[in-house]
């Protein structure tokens, strides 16, 4: 389970990019195109999947935000 939760989340985070790369592609090569309406419209689903997704994820971090600048680094606060 805590697989499937984690690939969700990554799923989720991945095609927002695409979708978000496909209506830039869109806006600009064809400003007045229908598609690319539907796609701005669609957008705020979009990001509330991928907020949804993130928040369910039951893999909790092992880094708190007092000792890294982000989790996925090792860069170390400095003290102070």
């Amino acid at each position: 389970m805590k697989m499937q939760n984690s690939f969700h989340m990554w799923f989720a985070i991945w095609f927002s990019m695409i979708y978000l790369v496909a209506e830039g592609l869109l806006s600009v090569l064809d400003a007045t195109s229908i598609l690319t309406i539907i796609l701005y419209a669609c957008s705020p689903l979009v990001v509330l999947w991928v907020v949804l997704a993130i928040l369910r994820d039951k893999n909790p971090p092992t880094k708190s935000f007092d000792d890294y600048f982000y989790q996925d680094s090792e860069i170390r606060k400095l003290p102070g």
